[in-house]
């Protein structure tokens, strides 16, 4: 007959003797402090890459994106390490977009020769903001 508090075995059971079940939650990317603004509607929340360091961690060590990422100097980009796909526009120097891919974790895209941001968000964000090829992108 098992008695209350212990395993079929008469192991104790508590909080501190089980095994973790859970780990600690990565953090979701964002909201970014500007506003994205796509063919002159604002749609979503944006945070823009600038630094050489800002620019090689990205996304990298969340769990999602609440908003977009803009990524300055950027013609090719890797979702290696991402554990979510994403929507990625590349942009060329005037903020159109010449490019839109959805990439799986763990591929590279091709460099864009005329690319000279990208944008990153959750798959599916682009369609929802109306973002296609040839959409003009600026922040507010």
């Amino acid at each position: 007959m098992r008695r209350p508090g212990r395993g079929h075995d008469g192991e104790v059971t508590t909080a501190s003797t089980s095994p973790a079940t859970t780990s600690p939650a990565t953090p979701v990317f964002g909201p970014g402090p500007a506003a994205l603004v796509v063919d002159g509607f604002a749609v979503a929340a944006v945070a823009v890459a600038r630094s050489r360091a800002e620019r090689r961690t990205g996304l990298l060590g969340s769990s999602g994106v609440d908003g977009a990422l803009w990524i300055t100097r950027c013609g090719a980009v890797h979702t290696v390490g991402m554990t979510y796909p994403l929507d990625v526009a590349f942009l060329d120097r005037r903020g159109r977009v010449t490019a839109v891919r959805a990439m799986p974790p763990g591929r590279w895209s091709r460099p864009r020769l005329r690319a000279r941001s990208t944008l990153e968000a959750e798959v599916g964000s682009f369609a929802a903001w109306g973002l296609g090829v040839g959409s003009v992108v600026s922040t507010a």
